[in-house]
């Protein structure tokens, strides 16, 4: 293991702490408390291999399985944890380890260590953003986040994820080594303990658009743990906010509790294949438990599918007279856009009127008003004849007459699915038309979705009775 010479290192955390705004000393001060405790510390800093040495070994190995001990050869994390544990127990001034862990290229800026009092005990933790990558990425290096107390309190990867590979195709951004490392956004109380959290961030950048994945750590039950709730779907995230090109837009309170709540505006997917997509700011707040998504508002859109996609949410919601007014302002709203691969496919607009109108048909037979249903089993009929989703309509209508709501939208499902072929997939020319796919960043109508699972608990009375 190498060190840096100790007048070198020493001249360096002299040099930088003299930079550092708020907790800056004078240089002659500085000097006096430089002890030979102090001393002690600078010199026996383990230090990183040279950069070229990193990468000759990175491109060498077999990425799957990383031999631990050469990692440690190259990259002396374990040692370095030590020596922060020893040099926070011995009192060494945070400013001054800054100054050295930059020196050594552990560190790139001053916000990669920040102090704050965790667990309330009224002695503040270190908070460290560690960098291992040896080659900087437009949007950051790769490395590790650590909280040192009197020990190693929390650390967000483990040695053997350092530089691995995974090659499944979906990976929650927590396990992903290769995105930048975690940064601290923030550290505030986000839970009403009146001790703080930690708001990390991490993100990784293609051709076209950068997904940004928060994290945020607090002591909960003894120990340092994640507090946003688990997500799964689409991202695979584990217990992160991912979003594309987000802007934070606050750390305020927006749910009446007294308690700061993050917020946060959602960007799109740069590419074409992605389709149009629809914008919205998240609230994401404390619930007693976790952190969790409290509150969605979508940007204003001009695009009729857009409409839709809201209209079967308020639908899947139970909000049933919101899912009405949605799907009448799809039919009827002439000012609306539509969209259009290109002259060869087929506009939305047909396949999204006829969803729109089938779904009416729906809330009426659940809200049991069969002759509003009818009338729009009619429109259908008289609008678009002969197409799938009319067909769909009338059959629905035939089978509700002699059986429960939930049998007769399941053997109409089965119906439309048999009509519906891989093939289908983009542009769309099974039941639903274009709608089938209108871009991979959009969710996918096809004939599953006309006539959804209705849960015996969302019908009515007189549904039951039946």
């Amino acid at each position: 293991m190498e060190t840096f010479a100790l007048s070198g290192l020493l001249t360096a955390a002299l040099v930088s702490t003299a930079l550092l705004g708020t907790e800056t000393v004078p240089q002659s001060a500085l000097i006096e408390t430089s002890s030979l405790q102090a001393t002690h510390l600078v010199a026996s800093l383990p230090t990183k291999a040279p950069l070229t040495q990193q990468q000759d070994w990175l491109q060498s190995i077999n990425r799957q399985q990383i031999d631990l001990a050469a990692l440690q050869q190259r990259f002396p994390t374990e040692a370095l944890i030590e020596w922060l544990e020893q040099a926070r127990q011995q009192g060494a001034d945070p400013a001054q380890v800054r100054a050295v862990l930059q020196a050594a290229d552990w560190q790139d800026q001053d916000s990669d260590l920040q102090t704050a009092d965790l667990d309330g005990d009224g002695r503040v933790e270190w908070l460290l953003t560690i960098n291992l990558g040896p080659d900087e990425m437009p949007w950051g290096r790769s490395g590790d986040f650590w909280v040192i107390g009197d020990s190693l309190l929390y650390r967000f990867f483990q040695p053997a994820d350092y530089f691995r590979e995974v090659r499944e195709p979906i990976i929650p951004l927590d396990q992903d080594f290769f995105l930048s490392a975690p940064q601290v956004l923030a550290v505030q109380d986000f839970t009403g303990d009146s001790t703080d959290e930690v708001l990390l961030r991490r993100q990784v950048c293609g051709a076209h658009t950068c997904t940004h994945a928060y994290f945020m750590l607090g002591h909960q039950e003894g120990q340092i743990r994640p507090l946003i709730a688990a997500q799964t779907e689409p991202f695979q995230s584990g217990q992160a906010i991912v979003l594309y090109d987000p802007e934070l837009r606050g750390l305020t309170d927006e749910t009446g509790d007294g308690i700061a709540d993050l917020v946060l505006h959602t960007g799109v997917i740069g590419s074409a294949g992605a389709g149009a997509q629809r914008t919205r700011t998240e609230v994401w707040a404390w619930n007693g438990a976790v952190v969790t998504l409290a509150q969605v508002q979508l940007d204003p859109t001009d695009y009729r599918f857009h409409i839709l996609y809201e209209a079967n949410e308020a639908f899947e919601q139970n909000d049933l007279e919101h899912a009405r007014t949605l799907y009448q302002q799809v039919i009827e709203d002439n000012s609306l856009e539509d969209m259009q691969w290109s002259n060869e496919f087929p506009s939305s607009r047909d396949s999204t009127l006829q969803f729109a109108a089938f779904r009416l048909a729906l809330v009426e037979l659940r809200e049991s008003d069969r002759n509003t249903a009818t009338q729009w089993q009619e429109w259908l009929q008289q609008t678009y004849p002969n197409t799938p989703i009319t067909e769909a309509a009338r059959q629905l209508l035939a089978l509700q007459a002699e059986m429960p709501l939930e049998a007769a939208c399941a053997a109409v499902r089965d119906t439309l699915l048999s009509q519906e072929s891989p093939e289908d997939d983009f542009p769309g020319s099974g039941p639903t038309g274009p709608l089938r796919y209108m871009g991979y960043a959009n969710p996918s109508l096809g004939a599953a979705e006309v006539c959804p699972n209705i849960r015996l608990s969302e019908l009515s009375i007189e549904q039951l009775l039946r």
